[in-house]
């Protein structure tokens, strides 16, 4: 397999890296296989390096930090089906 790892300019996130991996195989279940084993393997060998992932929050993040705040008795909103439900409690 060919590996090319090269370092991106630093940003206020960190120091970015990008990983290209390039694989003989076609076939979709070895392929996916193969990606599965190179991310497993990235993501137990960054701490060694002093490394971790990083990804900004998306809209979905934030909405379910916010909701782990709120007492546990306040309305709570759920995703179905990609849209917002607001739940609430009948006494």
């Amino acid at each position: 397999m060919t590996l090319i790892v090269r370092q991106l300019s630093p940003t206020a996130d960190g120091l970015p890296l990008e990983i290209y991996c390039f694989t003989n195989t076609v076939a979709w279940t070895q392929y996916e296989a193969i990606q599965s084993d190179i991310f497993d393997h990235l993501l137990a060998i960054l701490p060694e390096f002093g490394l971790r992932v990083f990804q900004h929050p998306s809209g979905a993040d934030m909405r379910e930090w916010r909701q782990s705040l709120e007492p546990h008795d306040a309305p709570a909103l759920h995703r179905s089906a990609g849209h917002s439900v607001e739940m609430t409690s009948q006494s």
